[in-house]
Protein backbone atom coordinates (compact mmCIF):
# COMPACT_ATOMS: atom_id res chain seq x y z
CA UNK A 1 0.00 0.00 0.00
CA UNK A 2 1.36 3.40 -0.96
CA UNK A 3 1.25 6.11 1.67
CA UNK A 4 2.26 9.74 1.41
CA UNK A 5 4.62 11.08 4.03
CA UNK A 6 5.98 14.56 4.46
CA UNK A 7 9.60 15.39 5.22
CA UNK A 8 10.29 18.94 6.39
CA UNK A 9 13.87 20.01 7.14
CA UNK A 10 14.64 23.34 8.77
CA UNK A 11 17.73 25.32 7.78
CA UNK A 12 19.02 26.50 11.15
CA UNK A 13 20.45 24.29 13.91
CA UNK A 14 18.82 24.36 17.32
CA UNK A 15 20.57 26.53 19.92
CA UNK A 16 22.74 24.75 22.49
CA UNK A 17 20.70 23.32 25.34
CA UNK A 18 17.43 23.25 23.38
CA UNK A 19 15.91 19.81 22.93
CA UNK A 20 13.15 18.53 20.66
CA UNK A 21 10.57 18.66 23.44
CA UNK A 22 10.96 22.42 23.70
CA UNK A 23 10.99 22.79 19.92
CA UNK A 24 7.71 20.85 19.70
CA UNK A 25 6.14 23.05 22.38
CA UNK A 26 7.08 26.13 20.36
CA UNK A 27 5.55 24.59 17.21
CA UNK A 28 2.40 23.75 19.21
CA UNK A 29 2.07 27.47 19.97
CA UNK A 30 1.77 28.01 16.21
CA UNK A 31 -0.72 25.17 15.77
CA UNK A 32 -2.17 23.58 18.95
CA UNK A 33 -3.21 20.37 17.21
CA UNK A 34 -3.35 17.20 19.38
CA UNK A 35 -1.45 15.45 16.58
CA UNK A 36 1.49 17.78 17.30
CA UNK A 37 1.58 17.91 21.10
CA UNK A 38 0.40 14.27 21.34
CA UNK A 39 -2.05 14.83 24.18
CA UNK A 40 -5.79 14.25 24.28
CA UNK A 41 -7.41 17.71 24.13
CA UNK A 42 -9.88 17.26 27.00
CA UNK A 43 -8.22 14.90 29.48
CA UNK A 44 -4.65 16.24 29.00
CA UNK A 45 -3.44 12.66 28.71
CA UNK A 46 -0.93 11.19 26.31
CA UNK A 47 -2.22 9.81 23.04
CA UNK A 48 -1.17 6.17 22.78
CA UNK A 49 -1.65 5.84 19.03
CA UNK A 50 1.33 5.77 16.70
CA UNK A 51 2.45 9.41 16.26
CA UNK A 52 1.53 10.76 12.82
CA UNK A 53 3.80 13.77 13.43
CA UNK A 54 7.39 13.19 14.59
CA UNK A 55 10.11 15.67 15.52
CA UNK A 56 13.75 14.71 14.93
CA UNK A 57 17.14 16.31 14.36
CA UNK A 58 20.04 15.75 12.02
CA UNK A 59 23.61 15.03 13.09
CA UNK A 60 24.35 18.76 12.83
CA UNK A 61 21.42 19.53 15.16
CA UNK A 62 18.97 20.86 12.57
CA UNK A 63 15.37 19.92 13.42
CA UNK A 64 13.11 18.17 10.96
CA UNK A 65 9.58 16.80 10.98
CA UNK A 66 7.98 13.85 9.26
CA UNK A 67 4.23 13.34 9.05
CA UNK A 68 1.64 10.93 7.69
CA UNK A 69 -2.00 11.30 6.63
CA UNK A 70 -3.85 14.05 8.52
CA UNK A 71 -0.60 14.94 10.26
CA UNK A 72 0.67 16.40 6.97
CA UNK A 73 -1.99 19.10 6.95
CA UNK A 74 -1.23 20.05 10.55
CA UNK A 75 2.50 20.43 9.83
CA UNK A 76 1.76 22.57 6.77
CA UNK A 77 -0.22 24.90 9.03
CA UNK A 78 2.99 25.53 10.99
CA UNK A 79 4.82 26.45 7.80
CA UNK A 80 1.93 28.65 6.65
CA UNK A 81 1.88 30.59 9.93
CA UNK A 82 3.27 34.08 9.25
CA UNK A 83 5.16 34.00 12.54
CA UNK A 84 8.58 32.68 11.57
CA UNK A 85 10.50 33.47 14.76
CA UNK A 86 9.79 31.33 17.80
CA UNK A 87 11.05 31.58 21.35
CA UNK A 88 13.21 28.71 22.67
CA UNK A 89 14.06 29.66 26.26
CA UNK A 90 16.33 32.72 25.89
CA UNK A 91 16.86 32.11 22.18
CA UNK A 92 14.99 33.32 19.13
CA UNK A 93 14.81 30.70 16.41
CA UNK A 94 13.93 31.34 12.77
CA UNK A 95 11.73 28.65 11.20
CA UNK A 96 13.38 28.88 7.80
CA UNK A 97 12.68 25.79 5.70
CA UNK A 98 15.65 24.15 3.97
CA UNK A 99 13.58 21.66 1.97
CA UNK A 100 10.18 20.06 2.16
CA UNK A 101 8.26 17.54 0.13
CA UNK A 102 5.68 14.77 0.15
CA UNK A 103 6.95 11.36 -0.91
CA UNK A 104 4.76 8.37 -1.87
CA UNK A 105 6.15 5.17 -0.35
CA UNK A 106 4.98 1.59 -0.71
CA UNK A 107 4.84 -0.06 2.71
CA UNK A 108 4.29 -3.79 2.26
CA UNK A 109 5.69 -7.30 2.69
CA UNK A 110 8.08 -8.48 -0.05
CA UNK A 111 9.72 -11.77 -1.03
CA UNK A 112 13.17 -10.30 -0.26
CA UNK A 113 14.61 -8.57 2.79
CA UNK A 114 15.82 -5.00 3.34
CA UNK A 115 18.53 -3.81 5.71
CA UNK A 116 18.00 -0.86 8.05
CA UNK A 117 19.83 1.07 10.73
CA UNK A 118 17.93 1.90 13.91
CA UNK A 119 19.29 4.60 16.22
CA UNK A 120 18.37 5.60 19.77
CA UNK A 121 15.82 2.80 19.99
CA UNK A 122 14.12 2.63 23.41
CA UNK A 123 13.14 -1.02 23.19
CA UNK A 124 12.68 -1.86 26.85
CA UNK A 125 9.69 -1.10 29.03
CA UNK A 126 9.60 -1.90 32.72
CA UNK A 127 8.56 -5.51 32.13
CA UNK A 128 10.94 -6.52 29.34
CA UNK A 129 13.81 -4.52 30.89
CA UNK A 130 14.03 -7.13 33.63
CA UNK A 131 13.63 -9.95 31.12
CA UNK A 132 16.44 -8.62 28.95
CA UNK A 133 18.99 -8.08 31.71
CA UNK A 134 18.10 -11.28 33.52
CA UNK A 135 18.72 -13.25 30.32
CA UNK A 136 22.16 -14.85 30.28
CA UNK A 137 22.57 -16.08 26.72
CA UNK A 138 23.12 -13.62 23.89
CA UNK A 139 20.92 -15.61 21.51
CA UNK A 140 18.01 -15.28 23.93
CA UNK A 141 18.59 -11.52 24.24
CA UNK A 142 18.57 -11.19 20.44
CA UNK A 143 15.39 -13.23 20.17
CA UNK A 144 13.70 -10.96 22.71
CA UNK A 145 14.80 -7.81 20.86
CA UNK A 146 13.54 -9.25 17.56
CA UNK A 147 10.12 -9.87 19.11
CA UNK A 148 9.98 -6.34 20.48
CA UNK A 149 11.09 -4.83 17.16
CA UNK A 150 8.48 -6.90 15.30
CA UNK A 151 5.79 -5.52 17.61
CA UNK A 152 7.02 -1.95 17.05
CA UNK A 153 6.97 -2.37 13.25
CA UNK A 154 3.44 -3.78 13.41
CA UNK A 155 2.42 -0.82 15.58
CA UNK A 156 3.80 1.55 12.94
CA UNK A 157 1.92 -0.24 10.14
CA UNK A 158 -1.33 -0.26 12.09
CA UNK A 159 -0.85 3.41 13.01
CA UNK A 160 -0.71 4.49 9.36
CA UNK A 161 -3.63 2.26 8.40
CA UNK A 162 -1.84 -0.74 6.90
CA UNK A 163 -2.95 -4.26 7.80
CA UNK A 164 -0.18 -6.85 7.59
CA UNK A 165 -1.74 -10.18 6.63
CA UNK A 166 1.48 -11.93 5.63
CA UNK A 167 4.36 -13.25 7.71
CA UNK A 168 6.64 -10.44 8.94
CA UNK A 169 10.29 -11.44 9.28
CA UNK A 170 12.64 -9.40 11.50
CA UNK A 171 16.25 -10.40 12.14
CA UNK A 172 18.94 -8.47 13.95
CA UNK A 173 22.15 -8.09 11.95
CA UNK A 174 24.28 -6.31 14.50
CA UNK A 175 23.99 -4.47 17.81
CA UNK A 176 26.26 -1.49 17.19
CA UNK A 177 26.08 0.03 20.66
CA UNK A 178 24.04 0.33 23.85
CA UNK A 179 23.94 3.58 25.79
CA UNK A 180 21.93 5.47 28.39
CA UNK A 181 19.83 8.33 27.05
CA UNK A 182 18.22 11.06 29.11
CA UNK A 183 14.53 11.63 28.46
CA UNK A 184 12.53 13.96 30.71
CA UNK A 185 15.23 13.62 33.33
CA UNK A 186 15.11 9.82 33.31
CA UNK A 187 17.98 7.63 32.09
CA UNK A 188 16.74 5.06 29.56
CA UNK A 189 18.55 2.17 27.90
CA UNK A 190 19.02 2.86 24.20
CA UNK A 191 20.10 0.61 21.33
CA UNK A 192 21.82 1.42 18.06
CA UNK A 193 21.58 -1.56 15.72
CA UNK A 194 21.07 -2.92 12.24
CA UNK A 195 18.30 -5.29 11.23
CA UNK A 196 16.81 -7.02 8.20
CA UNK A 197 13.11 -7.32 7.47
CA UNK A 198 10.86 -8.20 4.56
CA UNK A 199 8.75 -5.07 4.94
CA UNK A 200 9.71 -1.84 3.18
CA UNK A 201 9.97 1.06 5.65
CA UNK A 202 10.26 4.79 4.87
CA UNK A 203 13.40 6.58 5.98
CA UNK A 204 13.30 8.54 9.25
CA UNK A 205 10.19 6.94 10.73
CA UNK A 206 10.30 6.33 14.46
CA UNK A 207 9.79 2.99 16.19
CA UNK A 208 9.18 2.30 19.86
CA UNK A 209 8.93 4.57 22.89
CA UNK A 210 9.14 8.35 22.33
CA UNK A 211 9.28 7.95 18.54
CA UNK A 212 7.52 11.33 18.27
CA UNK A 213 10.62 12.99 19.74
CA UNK A 214 13.58 11.62 17.84
CA UNK A 215 13.98 8.14 19.30
CA UNK A 216 14.03 4.90 17.31
CA UNK A 217 14.85 6.48 13.94
CA UNK A 218 14.98 4.10 10.96
CA UNK A 219 17.22 4.62 7.95
CA UNK A 220 17.67 2.28 5.02
CA UNK A 221 21.05 0.70 4.34
CA UNK A 222 22.28 -0.43 0.93
CA UNK A 223 20.01 -3.28 -0.07
CA UNK A 224 20.44 -6.00 -2.64
CA UNK A 225 17.06 -6.13 -4.27
CA UNK A 226 16.05 -6.00 -7.97
CA UNK A 227 15.95 -2.51 -9.43
CA UNK A 228 12.37 -3.04 -10.59
CA UNK A 229 11.32 -3.35 -6.95
CA UNK A 230 13.06 -0.10 -6.03
CA UNK A 231 10.79 1.94 -8.26
CA UNK A 232 7.75 0.16 -6.87
CA UNK A 233 8.76 0.83 -3.27
CA UNK A 234 9.86 4.43 -3.41
CA UNK A 235 8.55 7.02 -5.83
CA UNK A 236 11.60 9.21 -6.45
CA UNK A 237 9.43 11.99 -7.86
CA UNK A 238 8.94 13.72 -4.54
CA UNK A 239 6.39 16.50 -4.70
CA UNK A 240 8.17 19.61 -3.46
CA UNK A 241 6.15 22.25 -1.65
CA UNK A 242 6.88 25.93 -1.87
CA UNK A 243 6.49 28.03 1.24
Amino acid sequence: MKVNYLKLFFKNPLPDGVDLTLFRVACTNLNPSPLIHHHEPEADQLRYQYPLIQFKRTTDNRPYIIAFHEGIEEVLKIVANPKKNIQLHAHRYNLEVANMGITPYNVQIWDNSFNYALTDWLALNQKNYQAYFNTIHLTDKIELLEKILTAHILSFAQGIGIHINQSLSVKLIKIVSQTQKKYKGVSLHSFRLQFATNISLPNYIGLGKSSALGFGVVQGLKNKYPQKNLSEIHDTNTMRIDE
